[in-house]
């Protein structure tokens, strides 16, 4: 996963629950990555080998990746 381009939320904002830095949360209809200091809004994406894409795009073509770590 290439991120493009992110927003920062504010520091130490995170999901509910238990997440663990590198783990993708639903934030809005898109995607958050979680880092250690809080959560990156992922505005434009890429997966291997796939065109540049929003973070709504990603989540809706592939919801399976919610709770997913990237590494």
């Amino acid at each position: 996963l290439v991120v493009w381009r992110a927003s920062v939320l504010a520091d130490g904002a995170g999901p509910a629950g238990r997440t663990e830095p590198g783990q993708l949360v639903a934030v809005g209809d898109g995607l958050g990555l979680v880092t250690a200091h809080g959560l990156l809004r992922l505005e434009e994406v890429q997966l291997a080998g796939r065109r540049r894409m929003t973070g709504p795009e990603l989540r809706r073509g592939h919801p399976e990746l919610v709770g997913e770590r990237v590494r």
